[in-house]
């Protein structure tokens, strides 16, 4: 796994932990080495005179990105925020996207996953904005899969050739159809499972069970093996956790491995989309762009 992605690092040998640990997949195993190459990231930068730039596009009603705001303005760098209406026209919007085009010097935008279609299709039709998009997948991964995959290589699961089951609701279809077509590229053999059918019980003794549905969970209605590594995406996916505290403090002691929604996959997502924007801001990288992909924001986009 390690060379699919330049992240990936050689995380101290996990034998000491006790079983009970090791069924917990949580953020602080692989969260100190990220967040420290990312200050050392920042630094280079700095002396090197670059100002790394991001734009982050948040709806007014349910923001998401303020963790994610909080960490690239204590890491000193250049934070714009969009605050977009929910059921703004698909017009308005372009406009937006218009200005940001027109201007120089952006290095990354943030996109909330949860867009309305109306958005998503309005942003399909500016391709150079969206491959400034930070949740992009690079090499063919979104940062929620690669901090997933930092975690099973700190942890030795190697997730190829095993089944998953991925459970989602109609409002997470986008979310998991996405995250489906990552994971078949990992070799894993997987199934998309309604939360609201009686096909729940096809997760039965699968490997992984990735939860994105952003609804309460019945584990009876699961039928989860001990062998099972249950991934609560939650957060990761600015969506409301799955488990409930109760099923939290029984779930680790039933199944192989849990990455709980709050303190596992999200604190390491926000650090690999700052990573990605510290990579396109290289010069070397940014030598390679063409001049309309060197945008940077102007003044009416409030930067």
């Amino acid at each position: 796994m390690g060379g699919r992605n330049s992240l990936f690092m050689n995380v101290q040998d996990v034998d000491h932990m006790s079983p009970s640990q090791r069924r917990l997949w949580h953020a602080d195993l692989v969260r100190p080495i990220l967040l420290r190459r990312l200050v050392e990231s920042v630094k280079a930068s700095q002396v090197a005179g670059i100002r790394p730039r991001l734009v982050i596009f948040d709806y007014l009603d349910s923001p998401v990105a303020h963790q994610l705001r909080y960490l690239a303005q204590e890491l000193s760098i250049i934070v714009g925020v969009e605050a977009i209406e929910r059921y703004l026209p698909s017009s308005g919007l372009r406009d937006r996207f218009r200005l940001l085009e027109k201007s120089k010097g952006v290095h990354g935008i943030f996109f909330p996953c949860q867009m309305t279609a109306e958005h998503r299709t309005c942003l399909a039709a500016h391709p150079e904005l969206g491959r400034l998009n930070i949740d992009q997948g690079h090499n063919g991964f979104s940062p929620q899969v690669i901090s997933f995959l930092q975690l099973a290589a700190a942890h030795q699961w190697n997730p190829a050739q095993k089944s998953v089951a991925i459970l989602y609701s109609d409002e997470t279809w986008d979310c998991a159809e996405r995250l489906c077509a990552e994971l078949l590229k990992l070799e894993m053999r997987v199934q998309l499972v309604s939360v609201s059918a009686a096909s729940t019980r096809n997760s039965a003794g699968c490997d992984l069970l990735w939860l994105c549905q952003e609804t309460p969970v019945e584990l009876c209605n699961l039928h989860i093996s001990r062998e099972t590594v249950v991934i609560d995406s939650g957060r990761a996916f600015e969506l409301r956790p799955s488990l409930t505290l109760a099923q939290l403090r029984v779930l680790p002691h039933r199944v192989r491995a849990l990455c709980p929604a709050e303190g596992g996959l999200a604190p390491l997502v926000h650090l690999n989309r700052l990573h990605r924007l510290m990579a396109a801001a290289q010069p070397a990288k940014r030598a390679n762009l063409s001049k309309s992909q060197r945008w940077a924001p102007s003044r009416k986009a409030n930067l």
